[in-house]
């Protein structure tokens, strides 16, 4: 934080997995403490904040703005981003076109072609059609941070989503599935007949 005797006028900070329950902001309210006596201790100015909230989309990010008020009240000079995102899909396979990085989106590329294969949709279309989604490699993710120098990466960890293992009908698992691949894909697909194989029914 303290870098050659100079103190940074704005700090980030962001919590990736933010919730929306009483506590939510407790996190961001110990960091600013932290940083405020610190800079009184040292006689340094209080620096700006700018506050990022993650977590996933189902998240109750409108429970969480109605909280920011009053901790504006309190400490003031800080900007707060909600962002509703999921950054927990990687890859063990260097390799980005192996399974893990491209299951879903060859769900999707079948799907379209199968439309495609009824006429329901032109396949220029398809052509025309891209998602730029990539699932980094967890080597990638290291060399990333150790380059950006802001963070130390003390455990990185993977693991497996096994859908067999849900114990749930295979209807609720497949409609887990379409919401998975919906959310990063509908606002770009304007097709009605596109949009209609969302529909489980």
């Amino acid at each position: 934080m303290l870098k050659n005797g100079i103190f940074p006028k704005c700090l980030r900070v962001a919590d990736l997995g933010c919730s929306s329950g009483g506590n939510t902001l407790l996190c961001m309210s110990n960091v600013i403490d932290t940083v405020h006596n610190m800079c009184k201790e040292n006689k340094y100015e209080s620096p700006e904040f700018q506050v990022y909230l993650n977590d996933l989309p189902d998240n109750d990010f409108n429970t969480v703005f109605k909280s920011i008020p009053s901790f504006l009240e309190k400490y003031g000079n800080c900007y707060i981003a909600g962002v509703a995102v999921s950054i927990g899909s990687l890859r063990s396979n260097p390799d980005p076109r192996s399974y893990d990085s491209c299951c879903l989106m060859d769900l999707l590329a079948n799907s379209l072609l199968h439309l495609a294969a009824q006429g329901k949709i032109k396949e220029d279309k398809i052509d025309s059609f891209n998602i730029p989604s990539y699932a980094p490699y967890q080597e990638e993710i290291k060399k990333i941070v150790q380059m950006e120098g802001s963070f130390s990466l003390e455990k990185l960890e993977t693991f497996e989503t096994d859908m067999t293992a849900i114990d749930k009908p295979f209807e609720d698992i497949a409609n887990l599935v379409v919401k998975t691949i919906r959310a990063v894909t509908e606002e770009k697909i304007n097709d009605r007949q596109v949009a209609s194989m969302y529909s489980m029914k």
